[in-house]
């Protein structure tokens, strides 16, 4: 048994074993100490919480999902580790339910890309960021249904955790429609060009709204301070480029795919939003990586789109592309303590 899943570790990728994966990083992710870049912050403002019974005023620079959830943790006893838990946890059941809605066929394999290219960034840093990215594709799920009501009361739910979410509210109008190809193209390449101009302008249009002007402030003058942004395409900006062309010019192998349109459009604008946004660091990178979430399921059905040797080289490459990527991710540093983020993983246990 043992060695049948070694040589085929495609086996794993069930529903069971996806489920039994969201419980232990979720555990991981709440008996962490002091890793990743946020840990911190979230921790005092957890210490800084009110119970359920002094709730106003809100005494936290968080949107109210957030604080609601600390404050009920607070209530009933709990302590931050609960809390990092709970956070983990529902961010899984959000996109567990999305992959269900959308491709229940892929979900082991999904799930796995995801805790490879997105996990340890949205639960460990960005976590009211990754909340809300969670539940932003929760709502993308139910647009093939036409459940319009269930759309706009999820993306209610990602705007209480990450005010970002509002940006995406209008994909139910424009996400599941079929563009040409040349339009596509046309479009990235104009955005491409305009990104070139655009770099030193978005901080300046970004300060005049007031709905955002303290988080400009706030990357201008401390995140950014002294740091030179630079403008080029990531490699992984230039993979996710190659993989929407693969798709643009051999589009017969995935038009099979029920809502595959829909993901193919999410890595659209999440391109468009790259390329535009590109040189202006947690713009481009926030608001391109919750559409990049499409990666998790596009790349899966590389694996069920071709037969034969193909079908062989895809999972290779696959399973390849994940361990180099969660090396990577493993091996990254804090940018502003020149430290590992991530490693060595350290517990409550033995802080």
């Amino acid at each position: 048994m043992a060695i049948s899943l070694v040589l085929n570790p495609y086996r794993l990728c069930t529903k069971q074993f996806a489920l039994l994966w969201m419980g232990i990083l979720a555990l991981m992710t709440g008996f962490r100490y002091n890793v990743g870049t946020d840990w911190s912050n979230y921790v005092t403002s957890f210490q800084l919480c009110s119970d359920l019974f002094h709730i106003f005023p809100k005494n936290v620079n968080f949107e109210w999902g957030v604080y609601i959830l600390m404050v009920i943790v607070k209530t009933i006893g709990g302590n931050y580790e609960l809390c990092f838990f709970l956070m983990s946890a529902i961010s899984f059941a959000a996109l567990y339910r999305s992959t269900q809605n959308l491709f229940p066929q892929i979900l082991g394999s999904a799930l796995m890309v995801y805790y490879s290219f997105f996990f340890l960034q949205l639960h460990f840093n960005i976590v009211r960021h990754g909340m809300m990215t969670s539940f932003v594709w929760l709502a993308l799920s139910y647009i093939p249904q036409q459940k319009i009501k269930l759309y706009l009361l999820w993306m209610l739910v990602a705007t209480s955790f990450h005010i970002t979410a509002l940006a995406f509210i209008p994909l139910y109008w424009i996400i599941n429609r079929h563009y040409k190809t040349i339009l596509s193209l046309s479009i990235l390449g104009a955005l491409f060009i305009l990104g070139e101009i655009f770099q030193q302008e978005i901080f300046r249009i970004g300060s005049k709204l007031s709905i955002i002007s303290y988080k400009i402030e706030y990357y201008t003058d401390i995140y950014y301070q002294g740091r030179e942004l630079s403008n080029n395409l990531s490699i992984g900006a230039i993979t996710y480029t190659l993989v929407y062309l693969w798709i643009c010019f051999f589009p017969t192998r995935f038009d099979y795919i029920k809502h595959f349109n829909i993901i193919k459009n999410a890595l659209f604008f999440a391109l468009c939003i790259i390329f535009l946004f590109r040189g202006t660091g947690v713009f481009s990178e926030r608001l391109g990586s919750v559409l990049n979430i499409s990666l998790i399921f596009i790349i899966p059905f590389f694996v069920l789109v071709y037969k034969g040797l193909a079908k062989q080289v895809c999972k290779f490459m696959l399973l390849l592309y994940c361990a180099l990527l969660l090396f990577r991710n493993l091996s990254s540093e804090n940018p502003e303590l020149g430290k590992l983020q991530f490693i060595p993983y350290k517990t409550i246990f033995n802080k």
